[in-house]
């Protein structure tokens, strides 16, 4: 019932600011660019998070910003600001930027795989890597298309580390 009368009034509103020549301003969750990243075991998605870019945004922890629930299985989700995000919104790359990636509760028999799927970036004006601190590689993010990575976790305690990966991006 509460759904079906919040409807009505927005329809209200519109309606109301239709007849006034009001100009209604898009929606702020409309954005420019994105960055979607996702953990796999095999075809099985465990987790990710989600990355919008747009000039609207501040690049500050604010209520476009969602803080991340952990599971209980395998997690992957933004380290920024001294919290863990599922959610962030930052204003457009200006020059660099960094998503710190920070994952938990990773095994050492499986073979994971992050996607990384990015939309909505000017052609040819960003370009981005996934930099993998334990291996120390660069993989080329496909910019505007997905790009995947594999990765195991060994017995060394670096490869399970919570910070191994990060997304950077240039200008």
């Amino acid at each position: 019932m509460k759904k079906i009368i919040s409807i009505v009034l927005v329809t209200l509103v519109l309606i109301s600011c239709k007849k006034e020549n009001l100009i209604i301003p898009p929606p702020v969750f409309v954005t420019n660019a994105e960055v979607r990243a996702n953990l796999f075991i095999g075809t099985t998605m465990m987790d990710g998070y989600l990355v919008q870019y747009d000039t609207s945004f501040c690049n500050c922890l604010d209520g476009m910003d969602a803080r991340k629930m952990l599971n209980f299985s395998e997690n992957l989700g933004i380290s920024h600001y001294g919290y863990r995000l599922v959610v962030e919104s930052r204003n457009f790359v200006a020059t660099t930027d960094t998503i710190h990636q920070w994952m938990n509760n990773l095994r050492s028999k499986y073979v994971y795989k992050i996607q990384v799927i990015s939309k909505g970036f000017p052609n040819a004006r960003v370009t981005g890597y996934i930099n993998d601190k334990f291996l120390d590689t660069k993989t080329d993010l496909k910019m505007n298309d997905t790009t995947a990575i594999q990765f195991v976790v060994t017995s060394d305690p670096l490869s399970s580390d919570t910070t191994r990966f990060s997304l950077i991006f240039r200008k």
